[in-house]
């Protein structure tokens, strides 16, 4: 299946350490709406995490202080990973990432099945 719209993009080498071009930062926090103590990521409970860099007031944070939040580095992109991408070699869905904007090297296909032949073939050597 060949379509000029999109091609599939496969993550075919990522830095072995995040911090050499290859991460995000984001914001762990504890929940207060919920009684357990979990921890989760500041958007997924429905924080805006901007709000927590800066500002610690229990008032304005929803009763959260510095002790109930942790700052994370966490990657962009994984090994293997299969990504639809447009004509500019952005993603079609999810957060939109553009692997040429990063530290990484991703290979595109005109169809999925020579991409998950990719992904796989790109995981079985890094095993």
């Amino acid at each position: 299946m060949k379509n000029k719209d999109y091609t599939f993009g496969v993550i075919t080498w990522v830095p072995k350490h995040i911090e050499d071009g290859n991460k995000y930062d984001d914001l762990l926090v504890r929940d207060r709406k919920k009684e357990e103590d979990n921890m989760t990521m500041a958007n997924a409970c429905g924080y805006k995490a901007y709000r927590f860099y800066d500002v610690y007031d229990d008032e304005e944070n929803d009763g959260l202080s510095k002790e109930d939040i942790i700052d994370v580095r966490l990657p962009v992109f994984s090994l293997g990973e299969i990504l639809i991408l447009d004509n500019c070699g952005r993603e079609v869905a999810g957060r939109g990432r553009k692997p040429s904007k990063w530290i990484v090297n991703c290979q595109e296909f005109d169809n999925l099945d020579d991409a998950i032949a990719c992904a796989q073939k790109v995981l079985s050597e890094e095993a």
